[in-house]
């Protein structure tokens, strides 16, 4: 590869007695993770009966696509045997129109009792009011009629006008119109006071009755109505399609302990799963990072990738997914923490090579987890650690020599120097077998 490329450039001493060296040159720095795995189908969607056979607890297959067949989103799939919520649907709909008329009754009649409550407050007891009002003030000037008369009649009797028997008559007429007064002013008192208020509770429970027959009514169609559109939903589910592009696979079947592939006749409950359709058009590597390297995977990383069935193609993709946690590990296995990480295969590259992936295939994954240009970079082996600090060694005829470095990322076999050393600058290439010959800074 281009980024290793400056390594045979690299000279070592042009003595035999001096020690090998290299030469700190600029090139692209590239870290990739190599992990193995498979490779499967990005998108494998479940097709499960959706259709509730109200009452009848299974559905039938009449109708199915034939397994293999490759299918676009919306294409047809499956009919199932719809004639029996057919059948329910026609009955609730008679139901339903028999609420639909109670309901009609229950409005009315809450209609009429709000009618007759307001007719009762503006209507009748004003009314009524104002004929006891009229007989009170009638009342009231019959009696003051009566007492005048009294009052003249036995002036009358005392000059000797008039018999003692037609003053009694007065004094009878007198308390008459009075027992009539105070009859008007109970009937009166009574109206205002009692039978309104007995006439408006009873008004205004009819009223309340009416409206919550009328809401009940209401609510009992509405279950009705939702009841149908249920139904109807349940007959349209019975027509299955494809919700994504995939290859038809017939799902296993349960059917009282036996297991069968779907076919025309089966018997399916509702949720139950019918189709599976992966989709080899779109595919990707499932592979799983060890701890120790997790922290440097993450989406949108750039990956090659090698299929065993293919060694001498080299296929492109890109980090799709990190787990966040674990996967479950083989308690007799050893206990190494690993994440499942999925790479998309680029689909263009795929066809451009002339390759055919399937899933099962085993494959070789390089991630490109850090790539940088023109940077100075000396062999693993060239630098070593004493203490907390890096150094390389340098030879000269007074011998061998420790210099500080600040080193950033490795990738394992070279190592990013960003301080300490010039380019083109000659450093001993096994320094850890020279450590004896140095002394460093306490």
């Amino acid at each position: 590869m281009a980024a290793w490329a400056f390594l045979d450039r690299w000279q070592g001493g042009k003595e035999l007695e001096g020690p090998l060296t290299c030469t700190v040159r600029k090139s692209t720095f590239l870290h990739e993770i190599s992990e193995k795995g498979t490779v499967e189908c990005a998108s494998n969607v479940d097709v499960k009966n959706e259709a509730d056979a109200i009452g009848f607890h299974t559905t039938t297959v009449l109708e199915m696509v034939p397994e293999g067949t490759y299918v676009e989103p919306g294409d047809f799939l499956a009919r199932l045997d719809s004639s029996p919520l057919e059948e329910l649907l026609v009955q609730r709909r008679i139901q339903c129109n028999e609420r639909e008329a109670n309901l009609v009754k229950a409005d009315a009649a809450a209609a009429t009792a709000h009618i007759k409550l307001d007719e009762y407050i503006n209507g009748l007891f004003p009314q009524n009011q104002q004929l006891l009002s009229n007989d009170l003030a009638r009342a009231v000037e019959e009696s003051r009629q009566a007492e005048q008369t009294l009052k003249f009649s036995e002036a009358m009797y005392r000059q000797g006008f008039v018999t003692r028997m037609a003053v009694e008559a007065d004094v009878y007429s007198a308390e008459r119109a009075r027992m009539e007064l105070k009859q008007a002013k109970t009937k009166l008192t009574v109206l205002e006071s009692f039978s309104r208020k007995k006439d408006l509770k009873t008004l205004e429970a009819e009223l309340a009755v009416a409206e919550a027959n009328a809401r009940y009514r209401r609510h009992v169609y509405e279950l009705a109505l939702e009841e149908l559109d249920h139904i109807a939903e349940q007959i349209e589910k019975c027509l299955i399609t494809a919700p994504a592009a995939g290859n038809v696979v017939y799902a296993t079947i349960s059917n009282r302990g036996e297991q069968s592939v779907l076919e025309l006749g089966s018997t399916v409950r509702e949720h139950q799963l019918m189709f599976r359709l992966p989709n080899s058009h779109e595919m990707h590597v499932k592979v799983q990072i060890p701890e120790e390297k997790v922290a440097l995977v993450e989406p949108g990383q750039d990956a090659r990738i090698f299929c065993e069935a293919f060694p001498n193609v080299e296929l492109r993709g890109v980090v799709q997914r990190v787990n966040k946690f674990a996967s479950p590990t083989n308690w007799w296995g050893p206990q190494v923490k690993v994440y499942d990480t999925l790479v998309r295969i680029d689909t263009e590259r795929t066809k451009a090579a002339g390759v055919s992936l399937r899933p099962g295939l085993s494959a070789e994954v390089f991630i490109q987890v850090d790539r940088r240009e023109q940077q100075p970079m000396l062999p693993f082996q060239a630098v070593l650690k004493q203490g907390k600090k890096r150094y390389c060694i340098t030879h000269d005829r007074h011998g061998f020599h420790a210099r500080e470095v600040k080193i950033g990322p490795s990738n394992g076999k070279y190592v990013i120097v960003e301080d300490g050393v010039a380019e083109n600058e000659q450093v001993v290439l096994g320094a850890g077998n020279y450590r004896k010959k140095v002394t460093f800074p306490k």
